[in-house]
């Protein structure tokens, strides 16, 4: 005989977005030493969801759309080698409404820690 309980859950499930660690190969390339971190709010801004830029008909891979933000921040950390944040911009396309030009984005890089205590680059939305 299978018994089953049914209960309620008292408190609700949060999904708690994780950061994202760029692939060593492509922030080196960029010109960064240390390992690079995309806040959860940034990485979505970047990544395009598979087939998200085909429906608008704009062919940008988040790949470009990575290297941009990576690109422009190393640039603004070069002009500012001693802030302790530095904010920058990057022209990016929309991923929603109907523009087919590419608009400004506003990110911050900060100098802070991996989980192992490595020395990192986070990138936020600023």
């Amino acid at each position: 005989m299978l018994h089953t309980q049914s209960f309620q859950r008292t408190t609700p499930i949060h999904f708690v977005e994780m950061d994202t660690e760029v692939p060593q190969e492509i922030s080196m390339d960029a010109g960064f030493i240390h390992t690079v971190i995309f806040s959860s709010e940034a990485f979505a801004l970047i990544r395009w969801r598979p087939g998200e830029d085909s429906k608008k008909h704009i062919f940008e891979p988040s790949e470009d759309r990575l290297w941009n933000v990576l690109w422009m921040a190393q640039l603004a950390i070069r002009a500012n080698p001693d802030a302790e944040e530095t904010l920058f911009a990057a022209r990016l396309m929309p991923k929603v409404g109907g523009g087919q030009y590419p608009e400004i984005a506003r990110f911050s890089a900060k100098c802070t820690t991996t989980i192992n205590g490595r020395p990192a680059v986070k990138i936020d939305l600023a």
